[in-house]
């Protein structure tokens, strides 16, 4: 039996056009963001979990950075290592063909200090000089996350590679080239023995370099994975589908067509029911 006092239908019809609209304006901000998580609003648990991926994901991008730094001044060493492997190379041919010649061997030695000397001053990348001193650099190539008293604990993971002083004074590993003497053939023989020491020293400094490039860009291609990976889960997590997305707005916009139309209809009972005592 209808109830003019209580119009069930309309209120009915109003509930639903009510909850049609809110899924329209979800669905409509679904489209317009591209995401189905804007904020600790929309689903807090997975908000939270996507900004800490997103930490991470960012912490990789910036190590991976660093890296890049680094192979940079590991590969303008490898380089400059190898050109002056050449340049003792070409000392040393030298002495082999004219080793008599004193005055020309003490300028091709000469010669040969001042272009080593140039090499390992124009060799400075982003402040680093890793043929003209001694020490150690250290690199982060990662990070370890453990459980500490129920608390996730984010450390960095670290590798230490070794500077090579390839300079011909001081410590320098060439330090001896500017005493290489040819006053005679017993002074010549001593000359090309260090020469070849050096030249030995020199090639194991280009190894060295051209060693960790290889291990820093294994680092590298492993965090770019990660990083990758981190991506494509914050994805699956707040990403909308679009295509889905877009075929329940169409259905949405439908339903409220006719719910509106059902409203119309139901406000009209009571006029009809009112209709029938006249």
């Amino acid at each position: 039996m209808s109830d003019i006092s209580i119009p069930t239908g309309a209120m009915m019809a109003l509930y639903n056009l009510k909850q049609i609209g809110a899924d329209l304006v979800t669905t409509q901000n679904e489209i317009s963001t591209g995401r189905i998580v804007n904020g600790p609003k929309d689903n807090s648990a997975v908000w939270q979990q996507t900004e800490k991926m997103k930490f991470e994901h960012a912490g990789y991008d910036v190590i991976n950075r660093q890296i890049g730094a680094v192979e940079a001044s590991l590969s303008v060493g490898r380089g400059v290592a190898q050109n002056i492997v050449d340049v003792l190379e070409d000392l040393k041919a030298t002495i082999s063909q004219t080793s008599s010649d004193e005055g020309k061997l003490i300028a091709a030695r000469d010669a040969a200090k001042k272009q080593i000397d140039t090499f390992t001053k124009m060799v400075s990348v982003n402040g680093q000089n890793w043929i003209s001193s001694a020490g150690n650099q250290t690199v982060t190539v990662g990070f370890e996350t453990k459980i500490v008293d129920d608390q996730e604990v984010r450390s960095e993971l670290t590798i230490t590679i070794a500077k090579q002083n390839l300079k011909t004074s001081g410590p320098g590993a060439l330090a001896d080239l500017a005493n290489l003497a040819f006053t005679d053939a017993t002074a010549v023989k001593t000359s090309k023995e260090a020469l070849e020491t050096m030249i030995e020293e020199v090639r194991n400094a280009a190894s060295h370099f051209g060693e960790n490039e290889a291990r820093l860009a294994r680092y590298k291609e492993l965090n770019a994975t990660i990083s990758t990976s981190l991506q494509k889960g914050i994805s699956s997590l707040i990403d909308a589908d679009l295509e889905a997305a877009s075929s329940r707005l169409q259905a949405l916009q439908v339903q409220q067509q006719l719910s509106i139309q059902a409203l119309s209809i139901a406000n009209r009972e009571p006029q009809n029911l009112l209709a029938l005592f006249r």
